[in-house]
């Protein structure tokens, strides 16, 4: 279970990473062509959505990271225990001058 918490906080990380990556892109071009106040403010608002974004995507491998020192922890400390030993069972053939039979015999451990 904590490797697939681990998976999906990197997996989300890595999404929301290129979401901010696009939204780098998109603001230089829009930084690159402002001609009106309308303009600076789209730029603006593309900056901090790319902000925000990096935000996230920061936060998402970061508890990525924790979550595998989690998962670590828990997986290598964890206490072990012998396995309890199954009953086992024996089928036997045998064969007499007046006829056959087989015996079942078993074994609890």
């Amino acid at each position: 279970m904590g490797v697939a918490i681990t998976g999906a906080l990197a997996a989300g990380g890595a999404v929301v990473g290129v979401l901010a990556s696009g939204k780098r892109s998109d603001y230089n071009t829009a930084n690159a062509n402002i001609q009106t106040q309308a303009d600076q403010d789209h730029a603006k608002s593309l900056k901090d959505s790319g902000t925000t974004l990096n935000l996230v995507a920061d936060g998402l491998f970061a508890g990525a990271v924790v979550a595998a020192g989690v998962t670590a922890v828990l997986f290598f400390t964890r206490p072990t225990h012998e396995a309890p030993a199954a009953a086992t069972w024996k089928l036997s053939p045998a064969v007499a001058s007046n006829g056959g039979g087989l015996f079942l015999s078993g074994s609890f451990h």
